[in-house]
């Protein structure tokens, strides 16, 4: 019967009305779903520069084998072979982290970047907070690339890793 009576509405020209706070939610759902692609693009972004991170530290303890294997023939144990190659990776993304974080902040500051859709202008402006989570996504980053590589060069057997070399 409900059905009946909107359809008949609907033919004489009346039109459903939600109500203000059910149209609020609305645009804030519609907005919600409109900042989520950026989202993604931000965190397949954030994996690609942890592949490549990943991707030179494992190139990087793949053809230092044999250096770590002096180490551990000269008494470095498993584990300090391991903080060592952490503590590389770690330094590396942190550096290269404050390289982006400095050029990207340098050109925030000297061009006025922006993006605009529907009438909606999005201003990016340099902050202490962005330059903040830049770098400690840097270190994150050095820290998830660095673990597997870190474990391999630890697990490495001496006396292979030297006949290979």
């Amino acid at each position: 019967r409900a059905g009946k009576l909107q359809r008949v509405g609907e033919i004489a020209g009346f039109r459903h009305q939600p109500h203000a706070a059910t149209a609020a939610a609305g645009r804030r759902f519609d907005h919600h779903r409109k900042a989520d692609p950026v989202r993604r693009l931000s965190h397949r972004g954030v994996g690609l520069v942890l592949a490549l991170v990943a991707t030179t530290t494992i190139m990087s303890v793949e053809d230092r084998i044999k250096e770590h294997a002096v180490l551990q023939t000269l008494g470095f144990t498993s584990a300090r072979v391991f903080q060592l190659v952490m503590a590389e990776s770690i330094i590396l993304s942190f550096c290269g982290g404050l390289v982006g974080v400095g050029a990207a902040l340098l050109m925030l500051e000297i061009s006025s970047l922006s993006v605009g859709a529907e009438a909606v202008t999005i201003a990016f402006t340099p902050s202490l907070r962005l330059a903040v989570n830049g770098v400690v996504v840097s270190l994150l980053a050095g820290v998830l690339a660095g673990i597997l590589p870190a474990w391999h060069a630890a697990q490495t057997d001496i006396v292979p890793a030297l006949r290979h070399a």
